[in-house]
């Protein structure tokens, strides 16, 4: 069957106030109901906004579906990030007329102005996109898009190497690629090297996803587009843009906190225990929250490397949000 190409525009509903600066996201797919006769889909929007608490971060986004029908998605629940960031999750299902190739993208206005890869050009709009095929069970089976377990923002230290992972996780085991692309137009598009002067070594890893960084030297907040796509046999049955921001602090700026982009919980995936690595300078206060924002466990005062039990919580996906000093990070967290 020929695939039918589709076009769905999300644009944030402003409310009546200022829209918050989106600093990176990414938007996942899943099929509901029953495969074989269900055209329905739930898209969930992961958005992290910048210079707002949890309360400010707008209470839903309008989405297009690209077959005639606009509806508002709703915030399902939003919490505190390091460096004053909220992350929002909106989930909402739809129900497509046929099966088909759709390019779901979230568009808004603007990246802000302390991003340094947009030094010739001002306003540039930020775009969000996943493409998504809605297979024909009977011969493909199901199709879900890979689930980013990894928050989209990150930090570096100067002259020091950066390293990052999606950790991307696909229900059905489809085959992942990745490469590193213009998140924007690439004529307002810089990478670090050509206007630095001294990054090297800037690269990702088709198959692994690790995204490295030899030695960021100039200080200050950079944007990045990761492509995945998923692949079933020879076949790309789906395509993800990431948008990742890091901050680059200069390494005297170091907190005797732990740092976010070294904390680690593992396995993940995992049946029930989870291992939880990190160099901190006093306890961390752990919250497990559902996918509704309502936390289920917490843990206290818990002293890095240590473990946690989920036992006894349902398969599922979940967000595990860590305080320390001044210093908020989160991870999602599968629960098989």
């Amino acid at each position: 069957m020929k695939a039918m190409i589709t076009s769905l525009l999300l644009t944030l509903c402003t409310s009546g106030f200022a829209q918050p600066e989106i600093w990176g996201g990414d938007i996942s797919v899943e099929q509901v109901g029953d495969v074989f006769s269900s055209l329905t889909i739930r898209a969930s929007v992961n958005l992290f906004f910048n210079g707002v608490e949890p309360a400010d971060v707008p209470a839903e986004i309008e989405l297009c579906w690209g077959d005639g029908i606009c509806s508002p998605v709703p915030l399902e629940f939003a919490y505190q990030l390091e460096s004053n960031t909220a992350l929002g999750v909106y989930i909402t299902n739809h129900t497509y007329p046929s099966r088909g190739t759709y390019v779901l993208t979230i568009e808004e206005c603007c990246y802000s102005r302390e991003v340094l890869n947009f030094q010739s050009q001002e306003d540039i709009p930020i775009r969000i996109h996943n493409t998504y095929t809605l297979l024909d069970p009977q011969f493909q089976g199901s199709n879900s898009s890979a689930v980013m377990l990894q928050p989209a923002i990150d930090i570096g230290r100067t002259g020091t190497a950066f390293n990052y992972n999606p950790n991307l996780y696909d229900s059905e085991g489809d085959s992942l690629t990745y490469s590193l692309v213009e998140p924007t137009d690439a004529t307002a598009y810089l990478f670090p090297q050509e206007f630095d002067n001294c990054t090297n070594n800037l690269r990702i890893d088709a198959v692994t996803g690790d995204f490295s960084w030899e030695a960021p030297c100039l200080p200050g907040r950079y944007v990045f587009g990761i492509q995945a796509k998923e692949w079933r046999g020879q076949a790309v049955i789906g395509e993800k843009l990431i948008l990742l921001q890091v901050l680059v602090e200069t390494t005297s700026g170091l907190l005797p906190d732990i740092d976010p982009a070294l904390f680690r919980a593992s396995p993940n995936p995992t049946s029930g225990m989870l291992r939880l690595d990190g160099t901190a300078g006093v306890p961390v206060h752990f919250a497990l929250r559902n996918s509704n924002g309502q936390v289920l466990m917490e843990w206290r005062a818990v002293q890095l490397p240590s473990q946690v039990s989920l036992a006894g919580l349902p398969r599922g996906i979940y967000f595990l949000q860590g305080i320390t000093g001044n210093r908020i990070f989160a991870r999602k967290i599968i629960k098989q």
